[in-house]
Parts: structure tokens; sequence; C-alpha cells
């Protein structure tokens, strides 16, 4: 069965992909060591804004999922978000929650996720949910139109307005691990004024949405500096001195920066140049 595709459009800048990426490498290489004791679950929100049915996902922000000590679910640290969400806010006063992201081994959903979903429609109903592929097989990913090896490693869903459906669609026991495409379903509360029965619950459907990637000039520039730099910091000879040849901080370092930093570079040396030149004028001609 093949998923039906969502109406929505959820356009993924550059910014959302790098901090989760960042995410995921500072929690590998925290608990390098000690791999027994690494969060069992990485997530976070992420700001934006809609316009009808394009979403438009601009950056994100951490967020602490830790397990319930009485029954092992995972929870959120919704304490910890209204706080950091009040000081993103402050910056970037025009973004608002659109849904939120989780770290999984695919872009498929499992039933822990489902259930932190359930806990986050209670204070956004139509949230978004982002889900990125740690093992980058996103080439199969649901939403991504392309086959190719450069497939996005994410899958992100829409959330329907909830409706009466049979109780056996909010069951995980029949859903293949990774299986994009079985239908997902979770269970929202409950209108008074809907009669239930036994086998029915009311539950809102998930649908993938399409997917599409828009950056910015400075967005562009961000990325471009951080490969470089990202270069720059494996480029690295067994004795630990970058470029193999020369010390930290020598004139060669500026062979590794991006051109945007090389440009401005350049820029503020005219300006510096033009500067003693007119000062050599004024000088002159006061003189």
């Amino acid at each position: 069965m093949v998923v039906s595709r969502g109406y929505g459009t959820a356009i993924v800048h550059p910014l959302v992909l790098l901090g989760i990426s960042d995410q995921i490498t500072r929690i590998n290489a925290q608990y390098a060591r000690s791999p027994d004791t690494k969060p069992k679950y990485a997530g976070g929100i992420v700001l934006g804004r809609q316009i009808e049915s394009q979403f438009e996902l601009m950056l994100t922000f951490e967020l602490t999922i830790e397990e319930n000590m009485a029954d092992g679910n995972p929870e959120i640290n919704f304490a910890q978000f209204h706080i950091r969400l009040d000081q993103i806010k402050q910056i970037f006063p025009k973004y608002d929650v659109v849904g939120w992201y989780i770290v999984n081994s695919s872009t498929a959903i499992n039933k822990g996720i489902a259930e932190l979903h359930r806990t986050f429609l209670n204070s956004y109903q139509s949230a978004l949910l982002l889900v990125f592929d740690s093992s980058l097989s996103g080439a199969n990913g649901v939403g991504n139109e392309s086959s190719s090896s450069m497939s996005l490693p994410i899958s992100v869903y829409e959330t329907l307005a909830p409706t009466k459906v049979e109780r056996t669609k909010l069951q995980w026991d029949h859903k293949a691990h990774g299986d994009a495409e079985c239908e997902y379903y979770v269970e929202s509360v409950s209108d008074s004024s809907i009669q239930l029965d036994m086998g029915t619950a009311w539950a809102s459907k998930l649908l993938p949405m399409r997917l599409a990637v828009e950056s910015g000039e400075a967005e562009r520039i961000a990325v471009e500096h951080v490969v470089n730099m990202s270069r720059q910091t494996t480029d690295v000879n067994p004795t630990g001195v970058v470029g193999g040849s020369t010390a930290y901080g020598s004139s060669n370092d500026g062979a590794n920066a991006s051109k945007m930093a090389a440009f401005l570079s350049s820029q503020r040396n005219a300006l510096n140049m033009m500067h003693k030149d007119i000062l050599i004028l004024k000088e002159y001609v006061g003189d």
C-alpha cells in the first residue's frame, strides 16, 4: 500500500539540518567512551512560519527528552522548553513553533515517537513531526521524490484534524520496523460530542509532506564556512599540526578560510589602505 501524500509542502532551510546534525555529532562525541549511557532519545523544536498549506522550517533548538522513572516511557521536559522558547522568541520574534523533530534510525515512526507526538499535540494541535535518519539512509525517506543518494535523510509528517477511526489502526505490533508505507495515527483527546464504542478511537492521521530545500544568502555563507572549517579540522597530521607543516595562526591558515571570509578580509585591507591615503591627503592639504 502506498501512503497518500499530504497536500502541504515543507520547505527545509539548511540551518535546520545543521542544527540536528550538530546535536547528533556532539552526543556521539560526548558518549563515545560510554555508549551505554547515551540518551535514548534526541530531539528538539522546529521554528518557522506557515503560509496556507506551506510550512517553512527555519531553525531548531534542542529539547530534553527523558524516560519516566515509573513506566520508562519518554517524556518531554516542557519546563525547559518554555524557557528556551522565550529566549529564542526574543531574537526571532517572527518565528513560531511549527513542530518538533526526533532522531531515529530511519525516517519511519515507531511507537515511542508516536507517544511523544501525542504529548506534544496537547499543546500544539497541528504540530509537524520531523524524523531525522541518523543512519543517513534517507534515499528512501518518505516525501523524497528522488531515489538518488542525495535525497534528504528526513521525513516531515503533517498532523491532520482528528477523526473517528478503528482502534486497530493505533496498534503498532503489525507495523514493520522502518516501513515507510505504513499509515500512522496518533490518538487525540476525544470530542465529548462524538460517540465512541470499544472498537473506535478519536485520532489524527500523520501524512508525509512534500519536501523542498531553500536557503538565503546568509545561510549559504554559513554552510560554506562550516564546510571549509570542517575540512580544516580534518586536515590534521599525526603530530596534530594543521596542514602538516605550519602551526595554528600562521598565514597558511588563510587558505582554509571560506571564500566569504577571504573576501571580507581583502575588503578590510583595502579600506585600511584608503583610510591611510585619506589621512596623508588631509595632512598635505592642511599644510
